[in-house]
Order: structure tokens, then sequence, then C-alpha cells
């Protein structure tokens, strides 16, 4: 397992969508407290940023994934490309909070084709043992798009202007639509048998819908009122169109959701796992900026500095990848980081309270080994058992579970934390500089951060011994 793949074009595509995303993530994220400011709104009001960019992603990834396995990979990735870079320039000269949303959706439906064509192409392209390694080129990618995101994120943010990270994301867009067109013959040689079958244009509706009033229901449901008429209207109609789309799925000849394609008990272990895990990444990287800056008092830059701990150590695992994979198998693996990830986060409740970093940095340290181990492993695993002719289609089932995970991460930690920080606020010290009154909103988060990462490492160890008793 793990060998090592020659150069090609296609793997300089792919490496570019990991470093592209997570650059626009963690630079995003270390700028939100800054975006907040500028267009003075609360916590609840500047996730939708970050929330629409998720909703679009997770809802669009099973569509994009049929339209893939109908238009081709490389036309896939076109699409992708232009669409994200018109979004991140229109992001970039945004008037109005409005309009950053709006812009982040526009970025969002790029994202979906991306990430849906990067999994397909690396599975069809590459042999399963090969895979493992390019999957471990683009561990390193992503971690190195987080390396540069956060300092430059914060950077641009600090001595510029937030407007300059979507700037540097349409540049990034630019380069890899240009990589698509240098990775032409590679393309060429791919086997591609264009699917045949319609698209179900009323399942997408249903389906969008259902996801995204689920969102936005969490992330206004605290300034509604959890059990006003508003937010209780807003889930009930996403549960009627979650409803309906799944009677529309069962009934119809070519459903948009492929059931069968998740492979029983350990394909849905597996897709839960990857929900959770991509839950706690969003809710810790939209969580963490607002602490360092408001408790630690770091100002953007010294913030994306910080957020290197992660980036770095999850750089130096993920290049490993393929090394690691020889040693032990994949679902060893994979049980190995969760446990790691979990005591991570178990760390960080514990000491949050603490005065100085080497808490902060051992936290994000050992996140970072445990993710730069799981996200390899995982992609690999899963993609491997895709059927040929519908690697795309597949890919989008499986990322729509992580980012329908990571949305609703990012809503349920603000949820959290906005609740525990306004009821304590209520009896804090009016005192401006003491902060004190922040850490129990925090804490709360990290312990339901513990719950989530416990609960998928059981599931992890679940379906190893599953495996081992059925071998």
């Amino acid at each position: 397992m793990g060998k090592r793949p020659t150069f090609s074009w296609v793997i300089v595509s792919v490496c570019t969508v990991a470093f592209l995303f997570r650059f626009d993530f963690y630079g995003l994220s270390v700028a939100l407290p800054t975006i907040a400011k500028y267009f003075n709104v609360s916590t609840e009001n500047i996730s939708l940023i970050f929330t629409t960019y998720l909703v679009f992603v997770s809802a669009g990834l099973l569509i994009a994934g049929r339209i893939e396995d109908k238009i081709g990979l490389k036309n896939g990735f076109k699409v992708g490309f232009i669409a994200f870079t018109i979004g991140s320039l229109l992001a970039a000269v945004s008037p109005s909070e409005l309009f950053l949303i709006l812009s982040r959706a526009v970025q969002g439906i790029g994202g979906a084709f991306l990430i849906s064509t990067t999994f397909a192409t690396v599975s069809q392209h590459f042999s399963k043992t090969t895979s493992v390694a390019v999957f471990g080129f683009v561990a390193i990618s992503t971690e190195l798009g987080s390396s540069f995101g956060s300092p430059a994120g914060g950077l641009l943010t600090e001595w510029v202007s937030w407007r300059g990270l979507f700037f540097a994301d349409s540049l990034l867009g630019a380069f890899g639509l240009l990589s698509i067109l240098m990775a032409s013959k590679d393309f060429q040689k791919m086997a591609f048998k264009k699917d045949p079958r319609p698209l179900d244009i009323i399942g997408c509706l249903f389906w969008f819908l259902s996801i995204g009033l689920l969102i936005f229901a969490l992330n206004k449901g605290h300034r509604l009122g959890w059990s006003s008429p508003t937010f209780l209207t807003l889930i009930l109609s996403s549960l009627l169109f979650g409803v309906l789309f799944y009677f529309r799925e069962s009934r119809y000849t070519y459903p948009l959701f492929p059931i069968k394609l998740i492979g029983g008990i350990q394909g849905l272990g597996a897709l839960l796992i990857g929900f959770l895990s991509f839950s706690l990444i969003a809710g810790n990287s939209f969580l963490l900026p607002f602490f360092l800056e408001h408790v630690k008092m770091l100002t953007p830059s010294q913030v994306g500095l910080v957020f290197l701990a992660y980036s770095g150590s999850a750089a130096i695992v993920g290049l490993n990848a393929g090394k690691f994979a020889r040693l032990a198998s994949q679902r060893v693996l994979i049980s190995v980081a969760l446990a790691l990830i979990s005591i991570g986060f178990t760390t960080m409740f514990f000491t949050i309270q603490l005065d100085g970093f080497f808490h902060v940095f051992a936290f994000l340290i050992i996140m970072g080994v445990g993710f730069g181990l799981f996200f390899p492993n995982n992609n690999s695993l899963l993609m491997s058992h895709a059927p040929t002719g519908e690697k795309g289609v597949f890919s989008g089932l499986f990322n729509t579970f992580n980012n329908v995970g990571g949305a609703l991460g990012a809503c349920v930690f603000e949820i959290v934390y906005a609740w525990q920080s306004s009821h304590i606020k209520q009896l804090a010290t009016t005192d401006a500089s003491d902060t004190s009154w922040m850490i129990p909103g925090f804490k709360d988060s990290y312990l339901l951060a513990v719950i989530i990462g416990v609960t998928a490492t059981l599931i992890s160890l679940t379906l190893l011994l599953k495996k081992t008793q059925n071998a």
C-alpha cells in the first residue's frame, strides 16, 4: 500500500482544490471577528457567512456528482473553478453583509463541483494502492492551505483588508482553472461513459430546501426563540421537504440519493464518522479565533500564526500517510486518529480557563496529528468502494455527509456558546476588559466536542471489531 505516484497535472489540480478550500476556510475563520466588527453584526449573523457556503456545498454535492457523471470530470472541474472564482471576486467587493452572504453561496456552488470532482478523479485515475499516497498529497495540500490561510487571513485582515482574502481566493481559482487546461491529456486517458439517467430536478429542490431550512433555523433559533412560531415553522418545513425528498427518491427510477451505494452498516458507519468529524472541524474553526482574539487578546495576524501549530503537525503526518498505511490497516489508523482527536478536545475542555498558551498549542498539535492521520485513510477507504461509472455521485454522497456535518457543527457550537455566554454575561462585571464571562460558553462547546469525538471513536472501533470478526 501507499505506492508513490509519478507527477501529473491531475495531481496538481486536485491538490489545488485541497489547498484552496482550506486557505479560504481558515483564512475566513481568522477574519470573521473583524468582518463582524466591520458590518457591526453578532456572532449569530456573522456565522451565516460561514454556514451559507457550507449549506450550498452540502446541498449541491449530490447534484454536482450526478452532473459530473454526465459531463465528465474535466468539465466538472471547469464549472467548479469558474463559479468559485466569480463568487470570490463578488465577495471581495461586497458592499453589505447580505451581498457577502450571497457571494458565499456562489462560492459554495463552485465548491460542490470541486469537492465531488476531486475525490472521484483520484479514485478513477489512480490505483487503490497509489490513491492512498495521492490522498496523502491532498492532505498535505489541505494542511498547507491551512498553514498559509491562517496567517495570510490574519495579515491581510490586519494590514490590508479582509477583502484581500477573497481576492487571493480568486487568484487561486484562476490557477486551478489553468491546471485543468494543462491536465487535458491526462483526462483524455480516463475512461468516461456518459450517465444517460435524467437528473431529478424536483428531488434536487426538495433536498436543497430540507438542508437549507434546517441550517437557517438552527442559526436563527437563539434570536427567534426555540419555541417561537417562526422557528418551529422553519423546522417543520425542513422536515416536510425531507419527507417529500425521501418519498420522491424511493419511487423515482433514477434517485439522486443512491442508498444502495452506502453499502450496509459498514458504509453507513463510515459516513456517520465523516459527518461527526467535520462537525468538530467546523465548530472548532468557527469558535477558536473568537476565543484567541477576545479572551487571549491576540491580533488577527497572531491568531493566524497560532493556527500553524495545527496545520503544520497535520501536514507532517499527511506527508507520511503512505508509510502509515503500510504499517497498519486503514480501519485501525482511522480509529487511532479519532482517539487522538477526542484526547485533544478533552485537553482543551479541562485547560481552557488556564493562563498562557501552552495548552492551546498542545491542543492544536494533537488535533493536527489526529486529523492528518484521519483524512487520507478515511477518504481512500471510502472511495475504494465506489463502483466504476458512479465515482462522481458516490463522492457527492459521502462529501454531502461531511459538509452537512460541518454546517451543523458550526451552527450547534455557536448555539451552545451563545446560549451560555448570553446567560453568564447578564451576571458578569461591566468592565469591558473582563472577558471571563466568555469562558463558560467556550467550555460547554468543547464539552460537546468531547462527546462527539468519543462517539465517533466508539463507532469506528465497533466497525473495526465487526470487520475483524467477519474476516
